[in-house]
């Protein structure tokens, strides 16, 4: 997430066709990082993905709609759509673009 010219928080991970990996997270702003996960979900919805990887569960991303995937469903889903195609937009999208208030559910595309 950008603050201006600043990168406040974000996260990585590996997309893999439709399927994206998180790897890890970071702030430099609390909370900038939550509303990283957030926005990546936005795209990530918008680009035809449909599983994200998050590794582990967590009480803040239950709270943002995860849930967990039994193993055997997990590997079938990834065998199903890894080499299908999903591209995600670039572009930066400043923090204010998600904010309460901004339209919508948050969000401003």
């Amino acid at each position: 997430m950008w603050a201006g010219n600043e990168l406040v928080g974000g996260l990585y991970g590996v997309l893999t066709g439709r399927v994206f990996s998180g790897e890890s997270m970071f702030h430099r702003v609390s909370g900038a990082s939550k509303v990283a996960v957030v926005d990546l979900c936005d795209r990530l919805r918008r680009a035809g993905v449909v599983l994200i990887d998050t590794e582990e569960q967590s009480e803040h991303l239950q709270q943002l709609g995860q849930v967990h995937m039994a193993r055997e469903n997990y590997v079938d889903l990834v065998q199903r759509v890894r080499d299908q195609v999903a591209k995600l937009p670039r572009d930066r999208r400043p923090v204010n673009l998600l904010l309460p208030g901004s339209g919508g559910n948050g969000f401003r595309p």
